[in-house]
């Protein structure tokens, strides 16, 4: 029984070492059109040419930072708040309307409502309040 871990444990090694050159061999292969022309620039150019092209691409790379930031901050909402106060006695119920600018028509969004009651003892004796969100578009 020893002799056939031994031999088990050795064909798993094997296996394993076999599976790690093939990984590897993969990943190089997969990776070549774009190492082999990165060495032929670094054989054929002298370093002080590799200066001038690092230095000459750091605004590109200026550019790209502040384009992304801009984008980020243009099209990842953030919260915001809006208060609407509400109409009494022209309908059956107090109602309030408010106008939300600048939302991205394809963005999902999560809205929340929170009610402030001044405290009295007249609004206690009226007890819970509760809303009914809706959302319209007014087609602009």
């Amino acid at each position: 029984m020893d002799g056939l871990e031994r031999r088990v444990s050795r064909l798993i090694s094997r296996i394993s070492a076999q599976i790690e050159i093939l990984a590897i061999t993969s990943v190089r292969i997969a990776v070549l059109p774009i190492t082999l022309p990165l060495k032929l620039v670094k054989v054929s150019i002298p370093p002080a040419l590799h200066l001038i092209i690092f230095l000459s691409l750091l605004p590109l790379l200026g550019l790209f930072s502040i384009s992304a930031g801009i984008l980020v901050a243009k099209w990842i909402p953030t919260g915001w708040s809006e208060q609407a106060f509400l109409q009494y006695g022209q309908g059956s119920t107090p109602y309030a309307y408010t106008i939300v600018r600048d939302l991205n028509t394809n963005q999902p969004y999560d809205i929340s409502v929170q009610l402030v009651v001044p405290t009295s003892q007249a609004n206690y004796d009226l007890g819970e309040a509760s809303c009914s969100p809706s959302v319209l578009s007014l087609g602009l």
